[in-house]
């Protein structure tokens, strides 16, 4: 059911987006989930809510979190979220393609710890979901792909996201492993 009360949580997942504009733009997207779990009956951090919101990332509990960095750019880019042993939205950190963003919280509680409750807590259910939550599952989903998810049960620290999202995007090894068919298909040719 994903991480749950004030456990130490890091998501991690390649996401492309298209651009739809920016804030205060009549067609753009204002959110689109990425990830989200938990309940917000009442809104006391019981949900765990990742998403972009007009292309920033943004992390919400009992207050949010955002940077300024636009990731919806029809590009591949990796996000990384983290939240520490009972934290505070606060603590949140947010990574873009390997690199700690400055990120801005306000609204909510910014001193209430984030309790995240269990799927049944409330009687919804509001187990795990990527690309998009369980109450707007049909309005407010991911507008793009999202690849490579990853939810640890601890903090990674800076150098481990690094490592992970030094992969190659989804695209890139795409290319690479057809790159490395035809090379082999050549080498056989040549015998």
């Amino acid at each position: 059911p994903g991480n749950l009360g004030g456990d130490a949580r890091t998501f991690a997942a390649w996401i492309k987006a298209p651009d739809e504009g920016n804030f205060g733009d009549s067609t753009a997207q204002k959110w689109r989930y990425i990830t989200a779990w938990g309940t917000n009956v009442p809104w006391d951090g019981g949900r765990w809510m990742i998403a972009l919101n007009y292309g920033w990332v943004f992390v919400a509990s009992n207050a949010f979190a955002k940077v300024e960095t636009r990731v919806a750019d029809g590009t591949w880019h990796h996000i990384a979220v983290t939240l520490p042993q009972n934290g505070v939205i606060t603590d949140v950190k947010i990574y873009i393609d390997g690199i700690l963003s400055t990120s801005t919280v306000f609204g909510g509680n910014l001193t209430t710890q984030v309790n995240t409750h269990d799927p049944n807590y409330d009687g919804i259910y509001n187990d795990v979901y990527v690309g998009g939550y369980a109450e707007a599952a049909t309005t407010d989903f991911f507008l793009g792909d999202i690849d490579d998810v990853r939810i640890y049960s601890d903090v990674q620290t800076g150098a481990q996201i690094r490592e992970f999202s030094g992969v190659p995007e989804p695209a890139t090894v795409a290319l690479l492993g057809l790159g490395g068919l035809a090379l082999l298909r050549r080498k056989k040719n040549k015998k």
